[in-house]
């Protein structure tokens, strides 16, 4: 049971997965707040081009 409690081989994959969670969580953040305000600006652009 000792030996259980010692071994770190599956820790580092963990953590490894939550380093890649935690990246694609601030990508999917970032790329939204672009998206959203990219898409304001083109309704005006479009508004604009049409009058």
């Amino acid at each position: 049971m000792k030996a259980f409690w010692r071994d770190d081989s599956g820790a580092t994959a963990v953590e490894l997965g939550l380093i890649i969670a935690l990246i694609v969580l601030v990508v999917v953040a970032a790329m939204s707040a672009v998206t959203g305000g990219l898409s304001q600006i083109l309704d005006k652009v479009s508004t604009t081009v049409g009058s």
